[in-house]
Protein backbone atom coordinates (compact mmCIF):
# COMPACT_ATOMS: atom_id res chain seq x y z
CA UNK A 1 0.00 0.00 0.00
CA UNK A 2 1.26 3.47 -0.84
CA UNK A 3 1.46 6.28 1.72
CA UNK A 4 0.79 10.02 1.58
CA UNK A 5 3.92 12.16 1.45
CA UNK A 6 4.69 14.26 4.52
CA UNK A 7 7.41 16.91 4.72
CA UNK A 8 10.64 15.30 5.85
CA UNK A 9 9.95 11.84 4.42
CA UNK A 10 13.00 10.12 2.92
CA UNK A 11 10.93 8.40 0.22
CA UNK A 12 7.96 9.38 -1.90
CA UNK A 13 5.34 7.46 -3.94
CA UNK A 14 4.96 8.51 -7.59
CA UNK A 15 1.93 7.55 -9.73
CA UNK A 16 2.45 6.53 -13.36
CA UNK A 17 0.00 6.31 -16.26
CA UNK A 18 0.28 3.61 -18.93
CA UNK A 19 1.70 4.49 -22.34
CA UNK A 20 -0.54 4.64 -25.37
CA UNK A 21 0.06 4.50 -29.11
CA UNK A 22 0.52 8.27 -29.10
CA UNK A 23 2.16 8.91 -25.72
CA UNK A 24 4.91 7.38 -23.55
CA UNK A 25 4.30 6.47 -19.90
CA UNK A 26 3.67 9.57 -17.81
CA UNK A 27 4.68 9.86 -14.16
CA UNK A 28 3.53 12.67 -11.90
CA UNK A 29 6.92 14.36 -11.48
CA UNK A 30 7.66 18.07 -10.80
CA UNK A 31 8.43 18.85 -14.45
CA UNK A 32 7.74 22.58 -13.94
CA UNK A 33 9.41 22.90 -10.54
CA UNK A 34 8.14 22.33 -7.02
CA UNK A 35 6.55 25.78 -6.59
CA UNK A 36 4.58 25.71 -9.86
CA UNK A 37 0.85 24.97 -9.82
CA UNK A 38 -0.26 21.51 -10.91
CA UNK A 39 -3.81 20.62 -11.87
CA UNK A 40 -5.41 17.57 -10.29
CA UNK A 41 -8.66 16.09 -9.04
CA UNK A 42 -12.07 15.56 -10.62
CA UNK A 43 -12.49 16.40 -14.29
CA UNK A 44 -15.61 18.40 -13.39
CA UNK A 45 -13.90 20.18 -10.47
CA UNK A 46 -10.21 20.63 -11.16
CA UNK A 47 -7.96 21.92 -8.37
CA UNK A 48 -4.57 23.66 -8.60
CA UNK A 49 -1.82 23.26 -6.00
CA UNK A 50 1.94 23.28 -5.61
CA UNK A 51 3.57 19.97 -6.45
CA UNK A 52 3.67 18.37 -3.02
CA UNK A 53 0.10 19.37 -2.18
CA UNK A 54 -1.12 18.08 -5.54
CA UNK A 55 0.78 14.82 -5.17
CA UNK A 56 -0.51 14.29 -1.63
CA UNK A 57 -4.06 14.85 -2.87
CA UNK A 58 -3.60 12.27 -5.63
CA UNK A 59 -2.11 9.80 -3.16
CA UNK A 60 -4.88 10.30 -0.58
CA UNK A 61 -7.59 10.05 -3.24
CA UNK A 62 -6.11 6.77 -4.43
CA UNK A 63 -6.00 5.34 -0.90
CA UNK A 64 -9.60 6.44 -0.23
CA UNK A 65 -10.82 5.51 -3.72
CA UNK A 66 -12.58 8.89 -3.81
CA UNK A 67 -15.24 9.38 -6.49
CA UNK A 68 -18.30 11.50 -7.17
CA UNK A 69 -21.15 11.46 -9.69
CA UNK A 70 -21.42 14.61 -11.79
CA UNK A 71 -24.05 15.78 -14.24
CA UNK A 72 -22.34 16.32 -17.59
CA UNK A 73 -23.28 17.37 -21.13
CA UNK A 74 -25.42 20.17 -19.83
CA UNK A 75 -27.16 18.00 -17.27
CA UNK A 76 -28.18 15.28 -19.74
CA UNK A 77 -26.46 12.40 -17.98
CA UNK A 78 -24.52 11.48 -14.88
CA UNK A 79 -20.89 10.45 -15.02
CA UNK A 80 -18.87 8.85 -12.23
CA UNK A 81 -15.48 10.49 -11.88
CA UNK A 82 -12.51 9.47 -9.74
CA UNK A 83 -10.45 12.07 -7.95
CA UNK A 84 -7.08 10.31 -8.27
CA UNK A 85 -6.12 12.20 -11.45
CA UNK A 86 -3.59 14.77 -12.59
CA UNK A 87 -3.11 16.87 -15.71
CA UNK A 88 -0.21 16.08 -18.01
CA UNK A 89 0.14 18.28 -21.09
CA UNK A 90 -3.61 18.77 -21.24
CA UNK A 91 -4.64 15.17 -20.59
CA UNK A 92 -6.29 14.12 -17.34
CA UNK A 93 -4.66 10.83 -16.33
CA UNK A 94 -4.42 8.45 -13.38
CA UNK A 95 -2.06 5.75 -12.06
CA UNK A 96 -3.12 3.13 -14.62
CA UNK A 97 0.39 1.61 -14.76
CA UNK A 98 0.98 1.80 -11.02
CA UNK A 99 3.07 3.44 -8.31
CA UNK A 100 6.79 3.57 -7.55
CA UNK A 101 8.46 4.46 -4.26
CA UNK A 102 11.63 6.46 -4.87
CA UNK A 103 14.18 8.23 -2.71
CA UNK A 104 13.19 11.84 -2.10
CA UNK A 105 16.68 12.86 -3.21
CA UNK A 106 15.99 11.31 -6.65
CA UNK A 107 12.85 13.36 -7.25
CA UNK A 108 14.52 15.94 -9.47
CA UNK A 109 16.63 13.53 -11.52
CA UNK A 110 14.61 10.36 -12.09
CA UNK A 111 12.65 10.09 -15.35
CA UNK A 112 9.20 8.82 -16.29
CA UNK A 113 10.80 6.13 -18.42
CA UNK A 114 12.94 4.81 -15.56
CA UNK A 115 9.97 4.59 -13.20
CA UNK A 116 7.69 2.98 -15.80
CA UNK A 117 10.36 0.42 -16.74
CA UNK A 118 10.80 -0.57 -13.09
CA UNK A 119 7.04 -1.02 -12.57
CA UNK A 120 6.76 -3.05 -15.76
CA UNK A 121 9.66 -5.31 -14.74
CA UNK A 122 8.07 -6.09 -11.38
CA UNK A 123 5.01 -7.55 -13.07
CA UNK A 124 2.75 -5.73 -10.61
CA UNK A 125 1.46 -2.20 -10.08
CA UNK A 126 3.88 -1.46 -7.23
CA UNK A 127 7.63 -0.94 -7.48
CA UNK A 128 10.27 0.13 -4.98
CA UNK A 129 13.21 2.12 -6.28
CA UNK A 130 14.67 3.13 -2.94
CA UNK A 131 18.29 2.78 -1.90
CA UNK A 132 18.84 2.22 1.81
CA UNK A 133 21.84 3.92 3.41
CA UNK A 134 23.65 2.78 6.52
CA UNK A 135 25.24 4.94 9.19
CA UNK A 136 29.03 5.21 9.61
CA UNK A 137 31.02 2.87 11.86
CA UNK A 138 34.00 4.96 12.94
CA UNK A 139 37.41 3.37 13.57
CA UNK A 140 40.69 5.16 14.26
CA UNK A 141 43.19 2.34 13.71
CA UNK A 142 43.89 -0.55 11.39
CA UNK A 143 43.42 -2.93 14.32
CA UNK A 144 39.88 -1.66 14.94
CA UNK A 145 39.11 -1.91 11.24
CA UNK A 146 40.39 -5.50 11.01
CA UNK A 147 38.36 -6.56 14.03
CA UNK A 148 35.00 -5.40 12.63
CA UNK A 149 35.33 -5.64 8.84
CA UNK A 150 34.20 -9.28 8.62
CA UNK A 151 30.96 -8.60 10.48
CA UNK A 152 30.27 -5.47 8.42
CA UNK A 153 30.77 -7.34 5.14
CA UNK A 154 27.89 -9.60 6.18
CA UNK A 155 25.76 -6.75 7.48
CA UNK A 156 25.99 -4.26 4.61
CA UNK A 157 24.32 -6.41 1.93
CA UNK A 158 23.29 -4.15 -0.96
CA UNK A 159 22.97 -1.02 1.18
CA UNK A 160 25.11 2.06 0.54
CA UNK A 161 27.06 3.75 3.35
CA UNK A 162 26.46 7.41 4.11
CA UNK A 163 30.19 8.00 4.47
CA UNK A 164 31.59 11.24 5.86
CA UNK A 165 32.34 14.45 4.01
CA UNK A 166 35.05 15.62 6.45
CA UNK A 167 36.82 12.75 8.24
CA UNK A 168 38.01 13.60 11.73
CA UNK A 169 41.81 13.56 12.15
CA UNK A 170 43.52 12.09 15.20
CA UNK A 171 47.12 12.70 16.23
CA UNK A 172 49.62 10.07 17.33
CA UNK A 173 53.24 9.70 16.26
CA UNK A 174 51.78 10.42 12.84
CA UNK A 175 48.48 11.94 11.75
CA UNK A 176 45.65 9.46 11.20
CA UNK A 177 42.08 9.87 10.03
CA UNK A 178 39.05 8.37 11.69
CA UNK A 179 37.71 6.02 9.01
CA UNK A 180 34.22 4.78 8.30
CA UNK A 181 34.56 1.00 8.38
CA UNK A 182 31.19 0.69 6.64
CA UNK A 183 32.63 2.41 3.55
CA UNK A 184 35.59 0.01 3.59
CA UNK A 185 33.19 -2.93 3.82
CA UNK A 186 31.11 -1.56 0.94
CA UNK A 187 34.18 -1.13 -1.31
CA UNK A 188 35.40 -4.65 -0.52
CA UNK A 189 31.93 -6.04 -1.18
CA UNK A 190 31.73 -4.29 -4.55
CA UNK A 191 35.25 -5.46 -5.50
CA UNK A 192 34.27 -9.08 -4.76
CA UNK A 193 37.93 -10.12 -4.44
CA UNK A 194 39.15 -8.42 -7.65
CA UNK A 195 41.81 -5.71 -7.97
CA UNK A 196 40.31 -2.49 -9.35
CA UNK A 197 43.52 -1.72 -11.30
CA UNK A 198 44.21 -4.97 -13.15
CA UNK A 199 40.74 -6.54 -12.75
CA UNK A 200 42.34 -9.80 -11.61
CA UNK A 201 41.74 -11.83 -8.47
CA UNK A 202 43.53 -10.04 -5.64
CA UNK A 203 46.38 -11.87 -3.94
CA UNK A 204 45.41 -10.67 -0.47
Amino acid sequence: MISVYKKGDDTIWIPVAKPSDATPPRAFLPMNGLAANYRHGYKARIEESDYFSALASVQQSYINNDYEDFWVEGGKRQERQYKCKWRHQGSLIGPTLGWAEINFSDLGIITCEEIAEKITRTGSSIAKMITKTVKPVFVSSEEELDSCIGELLEKIGSDIPQGQSSPKKTESSSAQYVRDAMVVAYVLKQANGYCECCVRVALL
